[in-house]
């Protein structure tokens, strides 16, 4: 059984709508890379804050700032794309901004990354196109206002974000990944054509080096769309001029369906393909190559009272701990976090705690600021549920009351001024 379809079994509906990109009923997962300020800004840009989308934080942990926002893509049709909200960590609590959501209506939209003071969405136009839509951020308000769209042929496509700032790719149906260049005002330049790695691609993610990147690629074996697959993690070189993407080398033949590069660009962990594992590599900065470190793969779902999967995961922004959100499914059954500690010097990963989660909490997208977990639940009932953390010890507290009354909420965003 291809991973796609095991996915299909064990993952919520929302999120199998962005696992269609790839051809012939491979998975193609959303962009779960680190999301920070550039340390150069592009020529004539300006930096006025930071931002993480897809479930991770900037790094080093969330700054002092005058106001953070959280931005979260809806797939309720046809309406506005994205929401809007303002965060209080202190308290903590989240709140809607005022003329939320932003947007022109839209049949149907899927994955969102932050980059400084922009918002990238990707929405599917038809079975043949679709457009990212370019909305930036006001610092006082928080309201989105759209800059640019930027349409091509695919069916849908999931972005991920360099951590220079200067880059966004989207992964595209067929295998592809598309390169464009983040211009001073937020909109998009085609950086060259499509790069086709395989028949589908389950997951990317950029190294903070600028250098390197990292993609799940799926092959069918056969004729048959849901047949069996193999997978593999290849090696992608940057360009440090133009961005663009270029296919090195395999670098491990182990099947895995996610995948993340940790704050510091030391060790990629990916999940393995049954969601039960994590499997954990250390990355030579040099050449890019992958070791596995001694004792993967970890256990990171457990099989009592009944199986759980990891979904998502995620870092601390200081890498120091790896959050696996856990379950099965089942919505009246409780989820957990399952909190590890990630030794800087051996890769190992340690459980620390496990954190259960109330019933009813479907939860499928993550992300870590430095003394909060935001959660998203459920797509049909959507709601935003804070969860404290303590940034020395990596522990986790209940946190404020959850945010619902919503309907199909996906991926995250955070930014902060």
């Amino acid at each position: 059984m291809s991973v796609a379809n095991f996915a299909r079994r064990c993952l919520p509906s929302i999120v199998l709508a962005l696992l269609s990109l790839s051809c012939g009923g491979g998975s193609s997962m959303t962009n779960t890379a680190s999301n920070t300020a550039p340390a150069t800004p592009p020529p004539g840009s300006s930096s006025p804050g930071t931002g993480s989308g897809g479930g991770s934080s900037p790094s080093g942990g969330s700054p002092s700032s005058a106001a953070t926002y959280v931005y979260v893509a809806s797939s309720i049709s046809p309406s506005a794309p994205v929401v809007g909200f303002r965060l209080d960590a202190s308290a903590p609590s989240i709140a809607e901004l005022a003329g939320s959501p932003f947007g022109k209506p839209t049949t149907g939209r899927g994955s969102l990354v932050v980059n400084r003071n922009f918002v990238y969405i990707a929405v599917q136009n038809d079975p043949i196109t679709t457009t990212i839509l370019a909305m930036r951020a006001d610092a006082s308000s928080g309201g989105l206002t759209e800059v640019g769209e930027t349409t091509f042929t695919s069916f849908g496509a999931a972005l991920v974000r360099d951590p220079s700032g200067h880059n966004l790719y989207a992964i595209l149906s067929g295998g592809n990944i598309a390169s464009f260049i983040i211009n001073s005002d937020g909109t998009l330049s085609s950086a060259g054509p499509p790069l086709h790695l395989a028949d589908g691609i389950a997951a990317a993610a950029m190294s903070p080096n600028g250098q390197t990147g990292y993609a799940i690629t799926e092959t069918q074996l056969s004729s048959d769309p849901r047949g069996p697959s193999s997978l593999a993690i290849v090696l992608l070189h940057r360009d440090p001029n133009s961005g663009t993407l270029s296919l090195s080398r395999q670098v491990s033949s182990d099947r895995a369906f996610q995948l993340k590069i940790d704050p510091t660009g030391k060790y990629l962990v990916a999940v393995k393909d049954d969601f039960k594992h994590f499997l954990v590599y250390r990355i030579n900065d040099s050449t890019g190559e992958l070791t596995a470190v001694a004792g993967s793969p970890f256990v990171s779902a457990g099989n009592l009272p009944a199986p759980d999967f990891t979904r998502p995961f995620d870092f601390s922004p200081d890498g120091r701990f790896v959050y696996a959100v856990n379950t099965n499914g089942v919505n009246e059954r409780p989820a957990s976090i399952w909190v590890f500690a990630l030794d800087a010097n051996s890769g190992t990963l340690t459980q620390i705690q496990t954190f259960d989660l109330p019933p009813g909490s479907n939860y499928f997208n993550v992300a870590v600021e430095n003394s909060l977990m935001i959660l998203i639940a459920n797509a049909n009932d959507s709601r935003i549920t804070l969860i404290r953390r303590d940034p020395n010890t990596g522990q986790l507290s209940a946190g404020g009351n959850p945010l619902g009354g919503y309907r199909g909420l996906q991926e995250i965003g955070v930014m902060h001024f």
